[in-house]
């Protein structure tokens, strides 16, 4: 498990490509929403935006568009069906890790902008928040780490450290939470669950219903013709081409070959009896083996457990349509509390900084393209709209050459390194 090279996945660094035809099934496509494979009637005429995926980013772009610019012309495509790709393999986690990139974001942009940022972040989570989120750590030079980036945190933005608690009682960690006599700590903090299919799919469903955005599943973008000095791009794909003034790609494919690296995800749903694992509902875990590798789990109210594995140290070429999981299926425990009800796999795509990537591709060939990504859809509506961020957003996250030409840097750096331990092991 943690830290191991078995499985469908190799080390090193590859191009995920465009997403397959046939994915694993996630748990949460078990019931498919009626307008999954919907295709809107084809644009004559040229349009505003279009957006190429319909994650939970790009589908907040969307109905963000329309809701400010009612009229606004927005077509949104997907190689397969909507919400089929990453956010459909996540596990609905919501929380603010913070601590865990408080020490990058402080080194990059100061405390001043770290802080802001920070404060940003859990600014939004308390509407959401009925759960206590606990990073389990099964490494104590991890968690003695963490526990240091906390101490550094409270000593610049106490009022944001002190949402976190740090727990070392291991008869608690083993008793309240039922976690693992291996579990050496913890630190917990507010957090929240969320079946982000059924979530991504319903606000679709209202948008193509009212005839605010134009939807074409089963269409892949195969190529795109940028010229600087046109109005327009010209989108081409499987199904015809669209005239569009701005273009908001795929955060993944976009930038990958500057700024992104992707871990691949294991996902499975637990079934048994209520809360079969001994969990309550009221808890979520991540459970931290390693620096780039972790499970997280969630208990949801029936008693099913929907657990991710993420190792952001292996080799992934965006391969969805394959699982390691199949010994747990071909030999389950006769006497377990609990089976492996679903299984499925995926790809999650991290930038090198650790916070989100906002704005216009500062590149050649690219003057009608724009990326949002890292999590998060901050600013970039009102970016497309011309109206520029609003105050109070985080400036950090916006994309220049600048920070192009650092995270480049870092990628290249951190993908040698990481591919010569991998080998070396």
């Amino acid at each position: 498990m943690p830290s191991s090279l078995e499985g469908v996945y190799e080390p090193g660094i590859v191009d995920p490509g465009v997403p397959r035809p046939n994915p694993t099934q996630s748990y949460w496509q078990t019931e498919p929403h009626p307008l999954a494979e919907h295709q809107s009637p084809w644009p004559t005429s040229a349009v505003d935006v279009v957006i190429i995926d319909s994650g939970v980013t790009r589908i907040n772009v969307a109905h963000n568009l329309v809701a400010k610019r009612p009229g606004f012309k927005v077509v949104v495509f997907d190689s397969r069906s909507i919400c089929s790709g990453a956010t459909d393999r996540n596990g609905g986690h919501i929380k603010t890790a913070t601590f865990a990139v408080w020490e990058d974001r402080k080194r990059l942009y100061g405390i001043e902008e770290a802080t802001h940022f920070t404060a940003f972040e859990h600014s939004h989570l308390g509407a959401m928040v009925s759960a206590i989120s606990l990073d389990a750590y099964f490494d104590q030079k991890a968690f003695e780490k963490a526990c240091l980036v906390l101490d550094d945190m409270r000593a610049f933005t106490p009022q944001l450290a002190k949402r976190y608690h740090v727990y070392t009682d291991r008869d608690y960690l083993q008793s309240a939470p039922k976690l693992s006599h291996r579990c050496v700590g913890a630190i917990g903090s507010s957090a929240a669950s969320i079946r982000p299919y059924k979530l991504v799919t319903g606000i679709m469903a209202r948008l193509i219903e009212a005839r605010k955005v134009k939807v074409q599943t089963g269409t892949t973008v195969q190529s795109i013709d940028d010229d600087a000095g046109e109005e327009f791009a010209l989108v081409h794909s499987s199904r015809g081409v669209i005239h569009a003034r701005k273009i908001l790609r795929p955060f993944i494919s976009s930038v990958r070959d500057n700024v992104v690296h992707y871990g691949p995800i294991d996902g499975q749903q637990r079934g048994g009896n209520s809360s079969a694992l001994g969990f309550e509902s009221r808890y979520s875990f991540w459970l931290r083996y390693a620096p780039k590798e972790h499970d997280y789990l969630i208990q949801r109210q029936k008693g099913d457990v929907v657990v991710d594995h993420v190792n952001c140290g292996r080799r992934t070429a965006g391969d969805d349509t394959k699982t390691d999981m199949l010994p747990q299926l071909i030999y389950p425990s006769l006497t377990a509390p609990a089976a492996v009800r679903h299984v499925w796999s995926g790809i999650l795509g991290f930038t090198e900084d650790t916070s989100p990537i906002v704005g216009s591709l500062p590149l050649p060939g690219r003057s009608h393209q724009w990326v949002c990504g890292g999590f998060h859809a901050l600013m970039i509506s009102y970016l497309l709209l011309g109206e520029g961020g609003p105050q109070g957003y985080p400036r950090s996250i916006l994309l220049d050459e600048e920070r192009l030409r650092r995270l480049r840097k870092s990628k290249d750096k951190h993908s040698c390194a990481l591919v010569a331990k991998l080998y070396d092991e």
